[in-house]
């Protein structure tokens, strides 16, 4: 998980550090910009933050959730008003999954730099990727990486210097990272404050997005659309998902103790009913080939090892998973004692569930084929 750079001392003081950030030219050109993406939909803010942006986006109608590395930050957020309809999870925002799909993710002021290493940039684009509605759109606002406009063979150059505030940028080409160093002079005292980057370059966005089933569908320079050309110092991006991920049914879903959409819809004692399937569904399939092999009956006999087969497939799969094929299709889940069932109420959530329960019950049924078929193969 990165480290939280952002504690109580930034937190309370972040818009006093970053006045600018909130000013209306800063902050109605991306409203606008990601109100009209999102349409009708549901937006997911990576890096919520004290809510610049989800705020005057939530006023716009646009139902906002956010993820959020820092408790600091999420209480400044919390102590604003016309925040009630907004929902925070704390958590790494390239790991962390919350109910439901959007129709746009987002990362603005280079936030997706606060990732420092470039698998958890991909893993961030896969997360993103599996939260979205198909035809959904994720949006990231970030410099383009300044090593030309380092003199040569220096490391450092300034980016603000005002009487108030200096920043510099160290950067270690190496290993792509950024290091910003930032001076205040806070009522007579001086304040310091360094965190690392991991500059990437749009080229490389381009291709983290294919990765997770995203195409580029359109590159600014700016969030008032204007073209984006070699000169330019940043960059707005709309990646589109235009395939659903390659989900492999065998990955371990994201840990968590709690119901994700099409993720996880069990609690232990559940996960543990359907581990001791699967061992049910595996003594009979050993015991039944061992009869069937050895007998006189015709080898079409052996398909019957389907059933037991896929039954302990699909008890193993589900434990995995944790993710039930049968309360996913019947739209429920259950994280308590046995027989506790609550309904989905979400009408996006019951779908994605009945996809992910689709693909189990898939998968259980080939697995039985599978076994069935190399049984009759044999002798």
């Amino acid at each position: 998980m990165p480290e939280n750079y952002f504690d109580e001392r930034i937190a309370k003081s972040y818009e006093a550090r970053w006045p600018e950030l909130f000013e209306p030219a800063m902050v109605d050109p991306p409203v606008r910009f990601l109100a009209g993406l999102a349409g009708g939909g549901a937006a997911l803010e990576l890096g919520i933050g004290t809510g610049r942006i989800a705020i005057p986006l939530s006023r716009r109608g646009v139902r906002v959730h956010g993820i959020e590395l820092s408790p600091d930050m999420v209480a400044e957020l919390r102590a604003k008003a016309g925040t009630d309809d907004i929902g925070v999870t704390v958590g790494d925002f390239a790991t962390t999954r919350v109910a439901g799909r959007f129709a746009l993710a987002y990362l603005v002021r280079n936030t997706i730099m606060n990732l420092t290493t470039q698998d958890e940039q991909v893993a961030c684009f896969a997360n993103v990727a599996a939260q979205l509605e198909p035809g959904g759109c994720f949006v990231i606002e970030v410099i383009v990486p300044q090593l030309q406009r380092l003199p040569p063979g220096e490391t450092v150059r300034p980016f603000t210097v005002t009487p108030a505030h200096l920043g510099f940028e160290e950067f270690e080409v190496a290993t792509q990272i950024a290091s910003s160093h930032h001076y205040w002079v806070v009522d007579g005292r001086l304040e310091t404050l360094s965190a690392p980057f991991r500059y990437v370059w749009p080229s490389e966005l381009d291709l983290m997005a294919r990765l997770a089933g995203m195409t580029l569908r359109e590159r600014w320079a700016d969030w008032d659309r204007a073209p984006f050309t070699s000169d330019c110092r940043s960059h707005v991006s709309v990646w589109e998902k235009t395939m659903e991920p390659v989900v492999d049914v065998l990955e371990d879903p994201p840990m968590t103790d709690q119901y994700l959409a099409g993720a996880c819809n069990i609690g232990p004692a559940e996960i543990a009913m359907r581990r001791r399937a699967g061992h049910a569904g595996l003594v009979v399939t050993a015991a039944l080939a061992a009869v069937l092999l050895r007998s006189d009956l015709h080898p079409a006999w052996r398909l019957v090892l389907a059933l037991p087969a896929a039954g302990s497939a699909a008890g193993y799969l589900q434990a995995r998973q944790r993710f039930c094929a049968n309360f996913g299709w019947r739209g429920v889940y259950n994280f308590g004692a046995m027989g506790q069932e609550q309904r989905v109420a979400d009408d996006r959530a019951r779908a994605e569930d009945r996809r992910r329960a689709l693909r189990i019950m898939g998968a259980s049924a080939a697995v039985g084929a599978g076994v069935a078929l190399t049984a009759m193969a044999v002798g």
